[in-house]
């Protein structure tokens, strides 16, 4: 089990002297645990070394029951998320849990199967689900149902037999007290086959996958008509006529789809290609049939990656407008270059990839986005969360009224009030 993973810039031989671009490491079985061998093997603390490298930082704890069960989680600030199990020992037949608010929600399960039976949320609204014996869905209640007197909201049904095709029937409560059909049927290695919904008006609408020895599709047929209800039998058109829009993959040695045509009743009309290259893939649309010749509105895009399979370069053949992603050690650079101008923009990151600060930006000491400045005269545009991280109010650039919170978490932090183009600044402690 890894205790310490740190990533450094630079060759195997400047691993050590290297600048740091991201260091972490782990306790097992206890807190502060570092460097201990374990026992029963459970995560207990995970530390992030800051941006700096100059210490390190607890990003999250865990504890756990006797069973080795996850009961409190805990984040870099101490916003703790916990867990209980009924009973407390033994097959669990309910989980509750409480989040960073203290809002709790439930889930009570088949301590069989682990299946959910019943969830429900912070808001109490319940959603019950129904199984038969092998442990499959047949019944879902939404919470505006009352199961065992309303219908559900969704029905489930199975076909297994050795003569048919297997298939999936799923029925959705229609407002009119009536439910929609549709049939997924599989072929004998469980891919999905054929899929025959109703259709407006009466009839029914089929798509079908077709595969290749290898496994790979082939052909699909992109949803046509036919007449009668669905049904868990596999449909097989009378005529090419019959499916006005497929499309046919083509793979090349390596699996790697290179065209995908679309073809009106059976006949090729249009393509789009791939074509891989050692660093690069340069992709098509609107060719010809065939793939080689372009179609007017065609477009090309060329995709470089780097060794480490990151987009570094795309150049789109229109215009000729290129972007590149330069990319440093502590910064991101990107460039666009255009027929008419070049746009440069530069990001700096400090070496653990979070960002720098300055005019633009404003980071707490974990790396939450505290505040994000517009251009001008530093008119709050960014967000403040709340404990749970979610964001509360979002600012407007345009000089109109807004507020922010800047601080530590947990420290005195200073309230911003924007009224047009005046701002009124008061201190306020965080309780």
């Amino acid at each position: 089990m890894p205790q310490r993973v740190r990533t450094t810039a630079g060759d195997c031989a400047q691993a050590a002297t290297g600048a740091l671009l991201s260091d972490s490491r782990t306790a097992y079985d206890a807190p502060g645990a570092f460097g201990v061998a374990p026992d029963r093997g459970l995560v207990s603390q995970v530390d992030t070394n800051d941006a700096a490298s100059t210490g390190w930082v607890t990003t999250a704890r865990s504890e756990y029951d006797a069973l080795g069960r996850v009961i409190k989680v805990s984040d870099a600030v101490g916003h703790s998320v916990t867990t209980a199990y009924s009973p407390a020992t033994g097959p669990v037949f309910s989980m509750t849990g409480t989040d960073v608010m203290g809002h709790t929600s439930t889930v009570k399960a088949d301590p069989g199967r682990n299946s959910p039976i019943e969830k429900t949320d912070i808001n109490g609204r319940k959603v019950t689900a129904a199984y038969d014996n092998l442990g499959r869905s047949t019944a879902v209640w939404t919470p505006s149902q009352k199961p065992g007197t309303d219908k559900a909201a969704y029905t489930f049904s199975y076909q297994i037999s050795e003569h048919e095709p297997p298939a999936v029937t799923s029925s959705t409560l229609q407002d009119n007290g009536t439910y929609k059909q549709t049939v997924d049927i599989y072929d004998g290695l469980l891919r999905p086959r054929q899929s025959q919904g109703e259709a407006l008006g009466g009839g029914r609408v089929i798509k079908d996958t077709l595969y290749n020895a290898n496994g790979t599709v082939s052909q699909t047929h992109n949803a046509y008509y036919a007449e009668g209800a669905p049904t868990k039998q596999i449909f097989v058109p009378e005529s090419v006529f019959h499916v006005p829009n497929s499309t046919a993959t083509a793979y090349d040695g390596l699996g790697r789809a290179v065209r995908a045509t679309t073809l009106h009743s059976d006949v090729p009309q249009y393509s789009s290609t791939i074509q891989y290259g050692g660093d690069y893939t340069l992709s098509r649309s609107a060719m010809s049939a065939d793939g080689n010749t372009p179609l007017p509105g065609s477009r090309a895009s060329k995709t470089w990656t780097d060794p480490l399979g990151r987009t570094s370069a795309v150049e789109h053949a229109t215009a000729w407008d290129l972007t590149l992603r330069i990319r440093l050690s502590g910064a991101h650079l990107r460039r666009r270059t255009s027929g008419t101008n070049t746009q440069l923009t530069r990001v700096s990151l400090h070496h653990c990839s979070r960002p720098a600060g300055g005019s633009r930006s404003s980071n707490s000491p974990l790396g939450r986005l505290r505040q994000v400045w517009a251009d001008g005269p530093r008119v709050p545009s960014g967000r403040d969360r709340q404990r749970a991280g979610r964001r509360r109010r979002r600012g407007d650039p345009r000089h109109r009224r807004g507020s922010a919170v800047r601080g530590a978490a947990g420290g005195p932090g200073r309230r911003q009030v924007v009224r047009g183009s005046s701002r009124v600044s008061r201190a306020r402690s965080q309780g």
